[in-house]
């Protein structure tokens, strides 16, 4: 998967595949192609760990989210919101 959006077969985090218009990623900038390797000071390795950090977390609550691509290593703080009607739980 990494390897195929030009990332090192060895990186590790959640693939970004999409981002909802207007949606705090969105605003934040997180991209097709990108990893989110850590949210709220936990690490990210695969999809189930970002799910289940999230699990734990409220909409309302503000999380440091670092995330990888072609243009390197960032991080950004947003606000959670909830999760828009029709794209599971």
């Amino acid at each position: 998967e990494a390897a195929q959006v030009g990332l090192s077969a060895d990186a590790r985090g959640a693939l970004i595949v999409g981002a909802h218009p207007g949606s705090p990623a969105e605003a934040a900038g997180l991209r097709p192609g990108e990893l989110i390797t850590a949210i709220a000071g936990r690490d990210v390795n695969s999809a189930a760990d970002l799910s289940e950090i999230l699990a734990h977390l409220e909409p309302g609550d503000r999380v440091e989210i670092e995330f990888s691509g072609a243009g390197g290593e960032r991080s950004v703080g947003l606000e959670l919101t909830r999760r828009p009607v029709g794209l599971g739980s």
